[in-house]
């Protein structure tokens, strides 16, 4: 895989992750439960960090 290649992968996987978050609906993103006890906003704030 090129470098080309290996961009457009990042970002086509970027893309699908953002797609799933925005799908959340907002009354549910601070609830607990999406991973173990975590909710939603807990699993992004590990992946942004």
């Amino acid at each position: 895989m090129n470098r080309a290649q290996t961009l457009a992968r990042i970002e086509s996987v970027w893309s699908d992750f953002t797609n799933v978050i925005d799908s959340v609906p907002d009354e549910l993103i601070d609830v607990p439960g999406a991973v173990g006890s975590w909710s939603v906003k807990d699993v992004i704030g590990h992946v942004a960090t």
